[in-house]
């Protein structure tokens, strides 16, 4: 019996969930170090675009689950049903931690620095969660 990981089943959008998480956390700590350094000036405004687009993200997970169930195509329901739980962890941490950075003040120390890290990582995976539900969109009937 061969036991099968997540990022060899194509069909699942396994890769893509790997990737996309090793590619979040990777994004997270480079944000995180370039904030403690001193190089993103404009995080305020980083953090308000973040929230923006996890909530655009929310709009469009409820508005393809409600189309999905009202008649919509199966690959629409297979793909949001492969990408649901990574969208909904993506979308509510980045509007979590977003939330958190805006109600205090930002100076970089070590508290707020893993708190822009874990914020940068949220963010990563909730667009990275759109990119690859679009690729499921388009590209779904090769798995059949």
């Amino acid at each position: 019996m061969r036991l099968n990981n997540c990022c060899n089943d194509r069909c699942r959008g396994g890769f893509l969930v790997c990737f996309g998480v090793v590619l979040s956390i990777l994004f997270g700590v480079l944000i995180a170090v370039l904030f403690a350094l001193g190089f993103i000036p404009f995080i305020t405004t980083a953090v308000i675009v973040a929230i923006v687009t996890a909530a655009i993200a929310l709009v469009i997970l409820f508005g393809g689950a409600y189309i999905s169930e009202a008649g919509g195509t199966h690959v629409l329901r297979d793909c949001l049903c492969k990408l649901t739980t990574w969208l909904i962890i993506g979308i509510f941490g980045t509007i979590i931690t977003a939330l958190i950075a805006l109600s205090i003040v930002l100076v970089p120390t070590i508290p707020i620095i893993v708190l822009v890290g874990f914020g940068a990582a949220f963010f990563a995976l909730t667009l990275v969660g759109l990119i690859a539900l679009l690729i499921c969109l388009v590209f779904d009937n090769c798995c059949k």
